[in-house]
């Protein structure tokens, strides 16, 4: 064999040693963009999964937060509402009785005057004229004190009626307007309307049937009957 032969063998037998170690190295770093991937993959469905939980434990935690908020609120509210309620009821039922004695007085009173004044025109005996001015003057001065113990009954009620327009719903405010109207008194419109026994118990029912429902988490069935 000639050297030129000789050169020639050994250059070709160096290039296919070049190839081999070309294709090598090419499946080496397919292979390891295959490892890779099949890392990565999983680390990513972890990291998902992982960001998932924590998102769901996150809503978790600010949802019960939320309801715990939500039942301190309605909880402090009917505990608010109940001690308004319950007061509202006490100064309601010290007026209702006021404005009924006064009504029941003012009757007396009525009748007291026309006899005095029917004895007086009659020429009845000075004796008789006496004990009916008497009689007279002893209501007159039941209606002042009357008149005094209403006013006082009347203002607390008011304070509770205010209390009720805010801190109320709009039930026991309904039921506030119908106590107003059965106690009597003067109007907005300044007409007089008289005191109705009736009509204040039925109110004084209306109020504590919604305050029977509102202040109670569990009410009973037969509120408001």
């Amino acid at each position: 064999m000639t050297s030129a032969t000789t050169f020639r063998s050994r250059a070709a037998s160096q290039r296919e040693l070049r190839d081999i170690k070309s294709e090598l190295n090419d499946l080496r770093e397919a292979h390891g963009r295959e490892d890779r991937r099949a890392w990565v993959k999983p680390a990513l469905v972890s990291s998902a999964i992982t960001l998932v939980v924590a998102m769901i434990a996150a809503w978790g935690t600010w949802s019960a937060t939320r309801f715990s908020a939500d039942e301190d609120r309605e909880k402090e509210s009917r505990e608010k509402r109940s001690q308004i309620y319950a007061e509202y009821l006490a100064a309601a039922r010290s007026y209702l009785k006021a404005r009924g004695a006064m009504t029941n007085v003012d009757k007396v009173a009525a009748v007291r005057m026309r006899a005095l004044e029917a004895a007086i025109a009659a020429r009845a005996p000075a004796a008789r004229i006496a004990i009916i001015r008497r009689d007279a003057d002893r209501i007159t001065a039941m209606q002042d004190q009357l008149s005094s113990e209403e006013a006082t009954a009347e203002t607390s009620f008011l304070k509770q009626a205010d209390l009720i327009y805010v801190y109320g719903s709009d039930d026991a405010w309904r039921a506030n307007l119908a106590v107003s109207r059965a106690a009597g008194g003067i109007d907005d419109a300044g007409t007089e309307t008289p005191f109705n026994f009736d009509a204040a118990n039925a109110a004084l029912r209306e109020f504590q049937g919604v305050f029977c429902k509102e202040a109670s988490a569990t009410p009973r069935k037969g509120c408001g009957q």
